[in-house]
């Protein structure tokens, strides 16, 4: 039999293609020497994308200080929580338990410790500026309580607060650390020196080498913390809560009214005298020499001095014409106690209180007396800040006067005693961060026991003498 030729050899290409089967080996080949390549590269891009993928930050924001403190803390809050991915926001009602139980931490270990408790990554504490135009941010990590970073973000608008927190934390934020374990994991790291001896056999040290490899991770990431910036920080951070004011100016005007009369059995010629309303002013100082310097006991420390005036015409039933002068000046110490954006007041002042009468042509004012107080006050008082821009002045004090005028006179009742007792009621409207709009009240009664014996020339049981204020003003702090 004749062997028939391959169409292949036929046509003359035998010489040029390869076989079927030389060419499928060496495709094997090329993909077993790829293959461990094709490993690689998956596995580096399923790294990339779990790195890709952490869990958030855990972040404290801690009580901000300042004036519109709460506001601005809740517009990062706000800007925090559009970062949900990135940062998860603890609740500020935990937040503030657990700093109202463990108190404000000022030392990095508090810090440390406070995060500890609040299992936080980061804490984020703020101070508003007394113009209320910059927001101080700083980033406290966790791991070793310094200050990673500290920011100035400019107060213009909700919105605008909110762009510029992100950018200006972001760095920050993401590189804090947890809190590290406790400090009692250094003593098992110099354990492996010691355990080779006591094994009897050489393969126990092996298991503790590689047990001690893993706390090492964590030093890395302190060593690459900025000095600089901890430094830089840590000024900031001792000074907590708005400065003291320290001077504060009030001008007011209003009206002022009286009323003076007479209890008991009454011989001798005695007249009342009501007065409606009649222009005052008001002038108020009150300086803290001690705020400009300091923020300690000696800032809330201070001097007050007040002075008013006011003048009035008044006619008798006859139709003779007369004038009623009044004028009160006031000076003594003054000292408060903060709480929080309140505070409370303690005065003790010296003061004088005249009203006199000076009359024209044939006014008979015979039987009323002109006063001139002279008391020493002790008074109990108060600011309770109800809004931002919202403030309740309270004032009550007690005096003991030391004179009267001619109502202690021979001419009237030698042997009278006076005691007296004032209060006040303000409400202040924030016009800007120094400026503030008051309106108020105040009622000023002096009680009179006579001690008149009857064969004095004028007789009453007592006398009460009265005086209402209503005043607006402008006042003026100053820190």
């Amino acid at each position: 039999m004749t062997a028939t030729p391959h169409p292949f050899r036929q046509l003359g290409l035998a010489a040029r293609t390869p076989p079927f089967g030389a060419l499928l080996a060496l495709l094997l080949l090329a993909l077993l020497a790829n293959g461990p390549a094709w490993g690689a590269r998956n596995t580096r891009q399923s790294s990339r994308k779990t790195t890709r993928v952490a869990t958030p930050v855990t972040v404290a924001l801690l009580p901000f200080s300042g004036p519109g403190a709460e506001a601005q803390r809740k517009q990062v809050r706000a800007a925090l929580q559009k970062r949900r991915k990135e940062v998860r926001v603890l609740p500020a009602s935990t937040v503030d338990a657990a700093v109202a139980s463990a108190g404000a931490p000022q030392s990095e270990k508090q810090r440390q410790e406070l995060a500890r408790r609040l299992n936080a990554t980061a804490l984020v504490t703020g101070q508003v500026s007394a113009d209320r135009k910059q927001l101080v941010l700083e980033v406290v990590s966790a791991d070793t309580g310094k200050v990673l970073t500290s920011s100035t973000v400019r107060l213009r608008s909700a919105s605008a607060t909110q762009r510029a927190v992100w950018p200006q934390l972001s760095k920050a934020l993401l590189s804090a650390r947890p809190p590290s374990a406790p400090t009692e994991s250094p003593p098992p790291v110099k354990s492996p020196d010691s355990a080779p001896p006591d094994a009897p056999s050489p393969t126990p040290p092996p298991p503790p080498a590689v047990a001690t490899r893993p706390p090492e991770p964590p030093p890395p990431p302190r060593k690459l913390e900025p000095k600089a910036a901890s430094t830089e920080a840590t000024a900031p951070a001792k000074s907590t809560g708005a400065k003291p004011v320290a001077l504060e100016v009030v001008l007011g005007g209003g009206t002022l009214g009286r009323r003076l009369g007479y209890t008991g059995e009454q011989t001798g010629r005695l007249l009342g005298y009501e007065l409606m309303a009649a222009p005052s002013g008001r002038v108020s100082v009150s300086f803290f020499p001690g705020a400009i310097g300091s923020r300690g006991v000696l800032a809330h420390i201070g001097l007050h001095v007040e002075g008013t005036g006011t003048r009035a015409l008044s006619t008798t039933p006859t139709g003779a014409l007369f004038s009623a002068s009044a004028y009160g000046l006031a000076a003594g110490l003054v000292g408060r106690v903060p709480l929080g954006a309140s505070e409370l007041l303690l005065e003790a002042d010296y003061g004088q209180q005249t009203f006199a009468f000076r009359t024209y042509g044939g006014a008979d004012l015979e039987g009323l007396p002109n006063m001139d107080y002279r008391y020493v006050r002790g008074g109990l008082g108060g600011r309770v800040q109800v809004t931002e821009r919202l403030a309740v002045l309270l004032d009550a004090a007690w005096l003991a006067v030391l004179r009267t005028g001619e109502m202690g006179g021979p001419d009237y009742f030698p042997r009278a005693s006076t005691n007296g007792l004032e209060g006040a009621l303000t409400l202040g409207f924030g016009l800007n961060p120094t400026m503030e709009l008051r309106l108020g009240g105040q009622y000023r009664r002096y009680l009179h026991t006579l001690n008149a014996q009857p064969e004095d020339v004028r007789v009453a049981g007592g006398a009460v003498d009265e005086y209402f204020t209503v005043q607006l003003g402008l006042a003026t702090r100053v820190r």
